[in-house]
């Protein structure tokens, strides 16, 4: 199954095609009008509507998807927010990168699982144990910051968004 980064790159294609779909359709119907494109218009626009029903079930499909593949990505972080609370709880400071964790308190660094997005990046702000950050970006498209992010605050202040175990879905 693919990660969620490309199951968002394919929810362009989806909404394409359903935007395309009844353009096509109308304009075959009127090349019925000529009697002998009819049969090429006719099954033109019987592709075309075809595509989107297609369209329309894959967009519906699309959002359990997703959210499949941001709870993966959130339970194969769980260990490392679990190996940086250790880390912190034993030293006083957060990590200075993902790499201090291993071996003592992880045996490696692990992936997200995606290949879309298959790193977790880790962003130290200061050596207080509550001012880290794990991010994930999903987004794929070029300006395209959508992110999964884990705050050891739990988003307490962030306004309605999605949020699971400390994670949050971010579309700035």
């Amino acid at each position: 199954m693919p990660g969620p980064g490309l199951v968002f790159v394919s929810t362009y294609a989806v909404l394409a095609g359903l935007f395309l779909s009844p353009v096509v359709t109308v304009g075959a119907l009127l090349g019925c009008v000529w009697t002998r494109a009819r049969p090429h218009a006719i099954a033109i626009a019987a592709s075309a509507l075809i595509c989107g029903v297609a369209s329309a079930a894959a967009l519906m499909a699309d959002a359990p998807i997703e959210r499949a593949g941001v709870n993966r990505v959130i339970e194969r972080g769980r260990s490392l927010v679990q190996a940086i609370e250790r880390f912190t709880a034993d030293r006083g400071r957060t990590p200075e990168s993902l790499s201090e964790l291993v071996p003592a308190y992880i045996p490696e660094v692990p992936t997200t699982g995606a290949s879309a997005f298959p790193e977790f990046e880790f962003y130290r702000e200061s050596a207080s144990p509550q001012d880290w950050r794990l991010t994930v970006y999903i987004g794929t498209i070029v300006f395209d910051w959508k992110h999964l992010q884990y705050r050891p605050d739990g988003y307490r202040n962030l306004p309605a968004s999605p949020r699971a175990h400390g994670w949050a879905v971010i579309d700035p």
